[in-house]
């Protein structure tokens, strides 16, 4: 039996259908928790607040033992291993995808891990209305999705250091189409494209990113994108640059060249001297310009809205190389982290009610 995390949940099962019974929502969202806990499990108490959080201790625990019952009914006792407290999937009878594709990126096995990976962790499975379940999915989610993306890097990576333009490309699409909004990844690509000798292809994504990020953040992209496209516009150098040799028969004496170059050289340095003197003076005497103002605009995700607070000042940190914001925000008001450069942050766990964010002065 296979039970698929990624993307779409599903459970199926390659010699025979699946009874209807374990595909019903509240089973198949166990299995999906039991899924994602991994080999080891979860205790009964999460999984009760996970799935019931409104209902009393004794109701939530016979709720979970008919799910439980209901699920063993169908597939088979042995599919759900309850040891005390504790329950887990039968690693022997239940193939989890998401297991599958952690294990082959500690292996380094990056083709197999993307393979693995067909979307975002219960792409479109709603559960019961538990922010702590939700938070808890949406960590695991982020943390699954940065993984998969670095497969594909070092997938393209790889590709590039072989020659394999073409197929390095193929790669960094897959991971642009992960994060469509990353102006890392778009920059990836385009560089990419440029390398497979397809500089119109690099300058058209570049378009459609622009259009994206204007659309859906309602912010200018980055300005990189729009310098890369436009050095890639333009024509390529000729690699293949004559060079001039002098000849070695000249019709002067060559005492008379050495002097000549001699002179020119020393005027060369008279006048650069002169240069750097002027620069200096202009230097101490111009008055100091006048401070920039920088205003940006922040696209926050619904889901992770900042938390209200009475006073602005404070609520929002950003790191000193101004790559990364912290604030604090989302379902739980924890403290949340993200480049400047995407929409989605990572949520720290345990920094429930966190008050005023702060970088170190080193980052």
């Amino acid at each position: 039996m296979i039970l698929e995390l990624l993307g779409t949940l599903s459970l199926r099962d390659e010699t025979r259908p699946v009874p209807v019974a374990a595909q019903q929502k509240r089973p198949l969202g166990l299995l999906a928790i039991l899924g994602l806990g991994g080999k080891p499990g979860l205790s009964r108490d999460r999984i009760e607040a996970y799935l019931w959080p409104e209902s009393s201790g004794a109701r939530a625990q016979h709720a979970l033992d008919q799910t439980v019952y209901a699920i063993r009914h169908a597939l088979g006792s042995d599919v759900i291993v309850a040891t005390g407290r504790e329950l887990r999937l039968n690693p022997d009878l239940v193939r989890v995808d998401a297991w599958e594709f952690e294990q082959a990126i500690r292996a380094g096995q990056w083709t197999v891990a993307v393979g693995h990976y067909k979307g975002p962790l219960l792409d479109g499975f709603h559960f019961a209305d538990s922010h702590e379940l939700e938070s808890w999915i949406e960590t695991n989610r982020t943390r699954l999705r940065l993984e998969y993306q670095k497969g594909l890097e070092c997938l393209a990576n790889l590709a590039a250091e072989a020659g394999d333009h073409s197929q390095s490309v193929v790669w960094l699409r897959r991971l642009s189409n992960a994060d469509p909004l990353s102006s890392g990844a778009t920059k990836k690509l385009m560089l990419a494209l440029a390398a497979a000798g397809d500089r119109a292809g690099a300058v058209k994504h570049a378009r459609l990113y622009q259009e994206l990020v204007r659309q859906e953040l309602e912010m200018e992209p980055d300005s990189e994108i729009a310098d890369l496209a436009a050095a890639l516009s333009r024509p390529a150098a000729s690699p293949h640059t004559p060079s001039v040799t002098p000849s070695v028969a000249t019709s002067a004496p060559q005492g008379k060249e050495r002097s000549r170059r001699d002179r020119t050289v020393l005027y060369a340095l008279i006048a650069l001297a002169m240069l750097i003197s002027a620069g200096a003076i202009w230097g101490w005497l111009r008055p100091a310009p006048a401070k920039q103002v920088v205003r940006s605009m922040l696209a926050i995700d619904s889901t992770e809205a900042m938390a209200p607070s009475t006073p602005w000042s404070g609520r929002v940190a950003i790191s000193p190389d101004g790559s990364r914001l912290a604030y604090i925000g989302g379902l739980r008001s924890q403290l949340l982290i993200r480049p400047r450069s995407q929409l989605h942050a990572i949520v720290v766990t345990g920094t429930e009610g966190a008050t005023t964010p702060f970088f170190s002065p080193d980052g």
